[in-house]
């Protein structure tokens, strides 16, 4: 009888503490031994994990991997970009190849029509070529997407860093968005203007 009232006791001073949250792992041992400790420290994990930054928010986590991920499609994209070339003004030629690649657009495929993103890869391998020009003609977008892709990897790279020393992450900030969002606005534009041009012409 004794036990069972123990055990009571013990899950109600459990469940009372854990709704606070307003004590430490000493506190928790004084009160009892064993199983409350641990949920002290778990109190204390997840506290730290989800510490709040300078503004009051809940800071996220790094991920080493994300950040490797996006250092990683960067450099690539824009390593191809350089390697790659242009055949005819309408095919993309792999380097050391010189085979081109599929149509890869589903909507051009079955409808005639380009889509927004339309000639972003020629575009991407005129200006690593230098070819500002051809850039232009084939996607304008390119000209923010292009610059947002090179920083990131200096960014990217500097996660990496504050992640290995146990720093909080970066925040892009309102910038971020804001460019993400000329990309789109500036890819839909030119895809309307040339849909209209189109239908004028």
């Amino acid at each position: 009888m004794s036990a069972s009232l123990r055990s009571s006791d013990a899950s109600v001073e459990r469940s009372s503490l854990s709704a606070t949250g307003e004590v430490s792992a000493e506190e928790v041992a004084e009160v009892r031994d064993g199983e409350l400790v641990a949920i002290a420290e778990a109190v204390e994990v997840e506290e730290k994990s989800a510490s709040p930054d300078e503004g009051g928010r809940k800071r996220r986590k790094v991920d080493p991997l994300y950040q490797w991920v996006i250092l990683g499609l960067c450099v690539g994209t824009l390593a191809l970009s350089m390697f790659m070339s242009v055949r005819e003004g309408t095919q993309v030629l792999m380097p050391f190849l010189g085979k081109p690649l599929p149509e890869l657009c589903h909507m051009k495929r079955y409808t005639g029509v380009e889509c927004p993103g339309c000639g972003m890869t020629r575009a991407f391998i005129s200006l690593g070529h230098g070819r500002l020009a051809d850039a232009w003609r084939y996607n304008p977008a390119a000209f923010l997407l292009f610059p947002l892709m090179v920083v990131q990897i200096p960014f990217r790279a500097a996660q990496l860093w504050r992640v290995r020393r146990g720093l909080p992450e970066l925040q892009a900030g309102w910038w971020g968005s804001a460019a993400v969002m000329a990309v789109v606005v500036v890819m839909i534009g030119q895809w309307v203007i040339k849909q209209l041009g189109a239908v004028i012409g």
